[in-house]
């Protein structure tokens, strides 16, 4: 039969009692698990959506700081692109930063890249 000690020892082991408290902490002083940096390494602007609801804009040359549950897709198309598809890259919590790139000079072939 074990004992009330015995318990927290094997609990604490695994980090049961430790893991609460780091999440509690967490909570208090605030992650940056959601947060997401974008930048965009083009000459144009591109309109950001995530799950298809609209962020908001990107300019060219610009680097901005999201705040967005990272799940899902971020998709992005340029501002003045009719009939160009959207670039879509799958986010999820390990996603920290995302460029959006130029692939070759000569040609206009954009791609978007987690880093």
């Amino acid at each position: 039969m074990a004992t009330k000690s015995d318990i927290d020892i094997q609990t604490s082991s695994k980090g049961g009692w430790l893991r609460g408290l780091r999440n509690l902490i967490k909570l208090g002083f605030g992650t940056r698990d959601d947060e997401l940096i974008l930048e965009n390494k083009t000459k144009i602007a591109w309109r950001i959506y995530h799950d298809y609801h609209m962020l908001g804009i990107i300019d060219p040359n610009e680097k901005q700081r999201l705040k967005i549950e990272k799940h899902g897709t971020l998709n992005v198309r340029p501002m003045d692109g009719e009939g160009v598809e959207y670039l879509v890259l799958t986010l999820d919590k390990n996603v920290r930063r995302v460029r959006i790139y130029q692939r070759r000079a000569d040609v206009e072939v954009y791609d978007m890249r987690a880093a």
